[in-house]
């Protein structure tokens, strides 16, 4: 069992990581966070609130949902000591939208250079993440608040449970990664394994209108939830995948999304892809793998990739996460923990519990 933390307060300093070179802001009251120190050493416990700046509001976070890259950061402890977590559901505390609950946008960016114009605002060279390692951000959803530009407050347009709210933020990778010409006009797409990225690829691909989606998956409950938000067909990968596809579409399928990130999976795609098809990756491999150019080429086959979300497909997803009353989104919370139970819940995670969402209930 690991333990939180119950510790004084810790040494890491009140800095803003939206402020110019990421200065010190000066110390106030004492809020609760799990801050990692170093690779598994996460520890709930005090630490000075963060402090805005400017136009910034400041934000009480209620629900943070568990990202595999947060995982990541925890097994090697890259950046500490660090507030990890960027899935944010806030009650909005000060500036126009005090008392609204709202998704915060994890990414702050100038919204004018070449890239933020383009829709690229998370590759901006100002950028600064919540509570995202890569983007050096400080203070994030695992902490009791944050601050952010009034620009990064996202307010649905009905009322939803803050924890499923959360789920805006890895929705609207899916929703990026498959927004696409060739994805509407798809007639039978794949999404090979049904991890929480996968089975939003299933809701991105409904919405798209695809006619046909069919999900790989070999964990029965993920299997089933498959099912129930939208794919027509699930099997499992220790059939015949390639043989079971014929029955379908004898020429191979328009669209592939690869996304559990390994080698045999991206084999998959590549056997089962129609001769000018698309194979969209967004699993991330831990390691560099072998790619046959020559191989793929031979078939036509467009590959893309996508990671991250604009601040309009982030919005997007909450849209539809607010509207759609028709999806289950909600089905994706398997579990909810209090905020002194986050570093057993990574624990967990990386023990290979069969959660799809863990949602951090900061301020339970």
């Amino acid at each position: 069992m690991v333990e939180a933390s119950q510790s004084g307060p810790t040494s890491v300093a009140c800095t803003d990581p939206f402020a110019p070179s990421g200065r010190s802001t000066g110390k106030t009251r004492a809020v609760r966070a799990a801050i990692l120190h170093g690779p598994t050493d996460l520890r709930v416990e005090d630490t000075a609130a963060p402090v805005a700046e400017g136009d910034q509001v400041t934000a009480r976070v209620l629900a943070n949902g568990l990202c595999g890259s947060d995982l990541s950061a925890w097994k090697v402890g890259r950046g500490q000591p660090v507030i990890l977590g960027h899935e944010i559901a806030a009650e909005v505390l000060t500036g126009e939208h005090a008392g609204r609950i709202a998704v915060i946008s994890q990414t702050n960016c100038c919204r004018a250079c070449p890239l933020c114009l383009e829709g690229l605002d998370h590759y901006c060279r100002s950028a600064a993440g919540l509570g995202a390692v890569r983007f050096g951000g400080v203070f994030g959803g695992l902490g009791e608040l944050v601050t952010c530009p009034p620009d990064r407050v996202l307010l649905p347009p009905a009322d939803v449970d803050p924890a499923v709210m959360t789920l805006a933020e890895p929705f609207a990778v899916a929703v990026r990664a498959l927004d696409r010409p060739e994805v509407r006009a798809a007639r039978h797409l794949v999404v090979l394994g049904c991890g929480p990225v996968g089975l939003m690829s299933i809701v991105a691909a409904r919405l798209a209108g695809v006619e046909r989606i069919i999900a790989v998956e070999s964990r029965p409950g993920r299997a089933q939830l498959a099912e129930r938000l939208g794919a027509d067909l699930v099997l499992d990968p220790a059939d015949d995948i390639p043989r079971a596809l014929k029955q379908v579409s004898p020429v191979g399928v328009d669209v592939v999304v690869e996304a559990a990130g390994v080698l045999p999976t991206i084999e998959t795609a590549w056997r089962i892809i129609r001769p000018g098809g698309t194979v969209i990756l967004q699993g991330l491999p831990k390691d560099p793998f072998p790619f046959d150019v020559q191989r793929w080429a031979l078939k036509e086959i467009t590959v893309a990739t996508s990671i991250g979300q604009s601040l309009e497909q982030h919005q997007s997803a909450l849209d539809a996460i607010a509207t759609r009353t028709d999806i289950p989104f909600d089905a994706f919370v398997t579990r909810r923990v209090p905020l002194d139970d986050t570093p057993q819940a990574f624990a967990d995670l990386a023990a290979g519990a069969d959660e799809i969402k863990i949602i951090v209930e900061t301020s339970r």
